[in-house]
């Protein structure tokens, strides 16, 4: 009877199994008849954009190719690429003759003739260029005034050139050119400075001023309603499965690039020495950005991090205090502040550039519809993108709180449907609620996070500090991130493990009565074979793993063993394309060098 018992419990979950493998494949099926009609778009490119470089050539396709190859596998498209200048780029959209141009910055003037999707899709600067044996220095004022600097017609940062040139009181001559060899005409001299996003790579330049930090978007012709919203479909997709997909792809692509970190000037270097340590109030209570170590009496987390980088690469040493805001005295401590700047007695501060951009989200314990009128709690560090919020969702209604703590005890006692948080925010939420389930929606809202500073500093401070973040390493940024979040998780339970990681019990549970049955009708050796071998593999499966594991951590002393654990990104794939005897050679390869 017990053997009919198991018999019967392992035939049912392999026919669970069997049922889920059913409908896998009919998904695969109804993906290869979705590509039998792909559509062809064209693309309209310009030569030594980093976005996308040269699609001929395999291997250096670059950001906006693979962007576009990831909304392909959501939309079907396939893409024909066609080179072309700025100016015929603008043209040939226009007149509808290609379907997708960019990047490019939304404009009232540029959405008469064009449409966008509603998400950005990266950032640039907008920056001078000029030869490297110029001898221009870093935003030289006095060579400024006057000089010719080149530009192409449509080009949207020779507006924000004007804007720059009337804010420091200068005046600059405009030479228009189409040109495909940007860095010879800089070198022959047919204008001194050339102004374009910080994505275009012009050899032999340097860069000696960065202007503003702006969203860029593919567009298509106006009314092709059919590509605009096959983007923003596919937009939300991308970032409903994968919400830091932009940022690791700017990594891949941008994380190495030198495009001549700014120096700092002989008047800048006098500055520091007369302000060398500069204290700087925080918010307390925003873990992982920035909160009170209790452990440490010390302010910690990513917005510390990063800042001390920051002050490093610009000669300072920066003091930081943790500040609720209540305390006049408090404020008036502080030379520096990051974080809300909500507090009474925060007045006329200014403001430096962007230092960290952090995803924001909608998190629920529920799922709800985002079109319907919801109640959203959020606490003072996200006030500032409350606006955004109420302006992408006006039937939302916003209760706002001190912490982030008091936001989620308001959301957890159902006084609000969802909490607006910045992704690691919710990444911490997570973890320590890991018995919770939550669902979480994507939005095209950043938490731009920068730095105020008092207005009793000279101007010059905040340039001091924008060089500090222009020269800042992605590769740093990264550690940063990771020691205060992802490393996190290596401190939980194996229960925190096994929440995290369903799919994998899922495996292991189906595994385990495979291996129950094996047991009933095998020999012992070759039970023991089984269930300390991976098959697919030929290495010790996670049962042996567990085993061992186990073992060891028994007698193990605190901190004394790391877990790290490996996934492929987008497996399927390659089963779906290739085969699983494909896919499972990709894993013996795998193995055999881990």
């Amino acid at each position: 009877m017990i053997k009919s018992g198991i018999k019967n419990t392992i035939a049912f979950w392999i026919s669970v199994m069997l049922i889920i493998a059913i409908f896998s494949c009919f998904e695969s099926y109804s993906a290869g008849n979705t590509r039998q009609e792909e559509k062809v778009v064209r693309v309209g490119y310009f030569q030594d954009y980093a976005t996308i470089l040269e699609p001929a050539n395999e291997g250096s396709m670059g950001y906006g190719y693979d962007y576009l190859q990831e909304i392909a596998k959501y939309t079907g498209w396939n893409y024909q690429f066609i080179k072309c200048s700025w100016d015929e780029g603008i043209t040939l959209l226009r007149e509808g003759k290609i379907d997708i141009f960019g990047p490019m910055q939304k404009t009232e003037e540029r959405e008469i003739f064009f449409d966008f999707p509603n998400v950005q899709m990266g950032m640039e600067y907008g920056v001078l260029f000029a030869d490297k044996n110029s001898g221009i220095l870093y935003e030289d004022l006095d060579y400024f005034n006057g000089m010719r600097v080149g530009t192409e017609k449509e080009n949207y940062y020779t507006g924000v050139m004007e804007e720059y040139c009337r804010e420091k009181g200068i005046r600059v001559t405009y030479v228009y050119t189409d040109a495909v060899d940007i860095g010879k005409e800089l070198k022959a001299g047919l204008y001194d400075t050339y102004i374009t996003g910080d994505l275009q790579a012009i050899p032999d330049t340097t860069v000696v001023a960065r202007l503003s930090f702006e969203p860029y978007y593919y567009a298509t012709t106006k009314g092709n309603r059919e590509i605009v919203e096959g983007i923003n479909n596919a937009l939300k997709n991308i970032f409903r499965n994968d919400k830091y997909f932009e940022q690791k792809l700017y990594e891949k692509y941008f994380s190495n690039r030198d495009i001549s970190k700014p120096g700092i000037t002989k008047s800048e270097a006098e500055l520091i020495k007369k302000y060398k340590k500069l204290t700087v109030g925080c918010d307390s209570n925003s873990r992982p950005l920035q909160y009170f170590d209790e452990t440490t009496g010390q302010t910690s987390g990513i917005s510390m991090d990063i800042l001390k980088e920051v002050a490093n690469l610009c000669g300072l040493e920066f003091e930081f205090i943790p500040m609720d805001g209540k305390s006049a005295r408090q404020l008036e401590k502080a030379d520096l502040w990051v974080g809300s700047f909500n507090y009474n007695g925060l007045k006329n501060l200014e403001y430096t550039d962007t230092y960290l951009n952090v995803p924001m989200l909608l998190v629920s314990d529920k799922l709800v519809n985002l079109s319907d009128k919801l109640t959203i709690a959020m606490y003072s560090y996200d006030g500032k993108n409350g606006a955004q919020l109420l302006k992408e969702y006006p039937q939302f209604s916003v209760d706002k709180y001190v912490t982030a703590d008091e936001a989620f005890q308001s959301f957890k006692m159902k006084k609000a449907d969802a909490m607006f948080v910045p992704a690691y925010t919710y990444d911490e939420l997570e973890q320590v609620n890991n018995q919770e389930l939550y669902c979480v929606y994507a939005t095209d809202i950043k938490c731009r996070m920068n730095i105020g500073i008092s207005e009793r500093f000279p101007k010059e401070m905040i340039n001091i500090l924008n060089k500090g973040i222009a020269s800042l390493d992605n590769d740093v940024i990264n550690t940063i991130i990771y020691k205060n979040t992802s490393a996190g998780a290596y401190n939980g339970s194996i229960s925190m493990l096994v929440k995290d990681n369903a799919w994998l019990v899922l495996g292991l549970v189906t595994v385990f009565f495979v291996l129950l049955l094996i047991v009933i009708e095998a020999s012992n050796k070759r039970l023991k074979s089984v269930l300390y071998i991976d098959s697919s593999t030929g290495k010790s499966s996670l049962a042996k793993f567990r085993m061992d594991a186990r073992a060891l951590l028994n007698n193990a002393k605190p901190d004394e063993y790391m877990l790290v654990s490996i996934d492929v990104n987008n497996f399927k794939y390659i089963n779906d394309i290739y085969g699983y005897e494909t896919g499972n050679q990709v894993l013996k390869i795998l193995a055999e060098h881990i």
